[in-house]
């Protein structure tokens, strides 16, 4: 689009699972397959070996939201043993398609926190996540 309005925070919609309706303040998620240059005789690569499909991301939620993610993890055993889930990321403006990114069988990784000196809010968690099946990009699978 040229001289209107691009994609912005308040484009983007987040289906969380588990029937909980969290407030997500960021996301990232990506998509990487390792190229190796195969070489043969000489210094000039003669082909190329692609390396597993390695997909990774993470949200970060404030504590109150932490807090209702504690509460369905409980009936789990833990945040750490939510089974894999799904992660729906869509982003639009009225004028524009839709796009819709689906991070399929996310499995929660890691949680951190941290606060300093000057934190206007504390208590926000980052949740690292790993992806085990390919993130579909506007239906699009990433390999």
């Amino acid at each position: 689009m040229i001289n209107g309005r691009v994609f912005d925070w308040e484009s983007i919609k987040i289906q969380a699972p588990f029937g909980i309706d969290l407030e997500i303040l960021a996301v990232s998620y990506s998509s990487e397959a390792p190229v190796t240059p195969a070489f043969g005789r000489g210094n000039v690569a003669r082909g190329f070996g692609v390396g597993n499909l390695v997909q990774e991301g993470s949200f970060e939620v404030p504590h109150n939201a932490f807090q209702q993610l504690e509460v369905f993890a409980a009936t789990k055993g833990g945040i750490l043993r939510i089974p894999p889930f799904p992660i729906v990321v869509s982003y639009a403006n009225e004028d524009q398609i839709p796009q819709v990114d689906v991070l399929r069988s996310c499995k929660i990784e890691k949680v951190e926190t941290s606060a300093s000196q000057g934190d206007a809010e504390v208590g926000k968690r980052t949740i690292t996540i790993k992806i085990l099946d390919p993130i579909l990009y506007n239906a699009v699978p990433a390999m």
